[in-house]
């Protein structure tokens, strides 16, 4: 019998490395709270389009090939990071998130795309409506949760930058006892503006 591997992974957009210092500023001010909750290392954040959980890396070559045929037709699009939020919205908070502006008809497009082509591998996740964030903190427990909400509030309009969108990229999960681990394992660029 072959080899059987699987590979916890996602596909997302990398958030650029010119804003993290802003998502840390932002991180800094919340943590006075000194609420239980995992922050999001600044190397670790993007915009998750889709979970895949545990796949069999046998998938992979034909994963990636869908991904590129469908995401090399994309044209590039701009989104701007803007607030601060709580999932779930009523109720006690579970995840910390800054939102996502600008052109969300073409982070939503990118989402689509991407579940189609993942369509083949029958993930059993419930599928939730598409809503478009930057996780930045996980909420453990719920010590100091009215303080943190409290300085939520008061950032809600917190300001983080605008970036261009031009390639998705399927990541690895790694668990470890300090956190999880994102590799990069293929990217998949848009359509590039090349004069003929």
């Amino acid at each position: 019998m072959g080899d059987y591997r699987e590979m916890r992974a996602f596909i997302a957009i990398p958030f650029r490395p010119e804003l993290r210092s802003r998502v840390e500023i932002l991180q800094q001010a919340l943590k006075r709270a000194d609420a239980d909750v995992r922050w999001v290392k600044p190397e670790n954040l993007h915009v998750t389009l889709q979970f895949l959980g545990e796949i069999p890396e046998g998938v992979l070559p034909d994963l990636s090939h869908r991904l590129r045929s469908a995401i090399s037709h994309f044209e590039p699009f701009q989104i701007s990071f803007k607030g601060v939020g709580k999932f779930p919205q009523r109720g006690d908070p579970r995840v910390i998130w800054v939102g996502c502006q600008g052109d969300l008809s073409g982070l939503q497009g990118a989402a689509e795309r991407v579940q189609q082509c993942s369509a083949f591998l029958n993930i059993s996740e419930k599928r939730k409506v598409f809503s478009p964030h930057l996780t930045i903190g996980r909420v453990k427990s719920a010590r100091n949760q009215n303080v943190l909400l409290g300085i939520m509030k008061k950032r809600a309009g917190e300001v983080i930058g605008s970036v261009p969108v031009d390639r998705i990229c399927l990541y690895q999960s790694i668990l470890t006892p300090d956190g999880p681990l994102y590799e990069v394992q293929q990217e998949f660029p848009f359509r590039t503006n090349r004069s003929s």
